[in-house]
């Protein structure tokens, strides 16, 4: 997802509560926070810069209560940080169970006072995209023709 969009998206719902879903049915603890946003360049391997917005969570170590986190957070974090707006955005979490790593937003769901990002993919995305490759080709050439001889 890309940074203008992500914004767009958290303007038109600014009070909603915001829960990551890193894995189905695992959220971030409730009370986490967004540490810090980085605007990263980086080289992919055909030689095109590509640009992402990394929003880096850490879940709250005390037994301090601190609210939810909101829609308006991170979109006042977005809106002060020097980000470019078409740059791709990533959530950096971890925790004891689950290694640190860098997600995409796969999927946002907003249901009962919340916006839920999900973090992770239902399916492999190679595997459909070669399937729906596959379905294409059976529509075009729906005939199979067989060649058999007789020796």
């Amino acid at each position: 997802m890309q940074t203008a969009d992500l914004i767009q998206l958290l303007e038109l719902t600014p009070n909603l509560q915001l829960k990551l879903e890193y894995l189905p049915a695992s959220f971030v603890q409730s009370g986490s926070k967004i540490q810090s946003v980085l605007s990263v360049s980086k080289e992919n391997t055909i030689s095109k810069e590509g640009k992402e917005t990394h929003l880096v969570i850490t879940e709250n170590k005390t037994d301090m209560v601190i609210r939810n986190l909101f829609t308006k957070d991170v979109l006042k974090l977005l809106e002060e940080s020097s980000v470019d707006p078409n740059s791709v955005v990533k959530i950096k979490y971890g925790n004891e169970s689950f290694k640190t790593a860098l997600l995409d937003i796969s999927e946002i769901e907003v249901f009962d006072k919340a916006m839920t990002f999900k973090l992770f993919f239902t399916n492999n995305p190679a595997t459909s995209q070669q399937e729906k490759v596959e379905k294409q080709k059976k529509k075009e050439n729906p005939i199979t023709i067989f060649h058999y001889s007789k020796n």
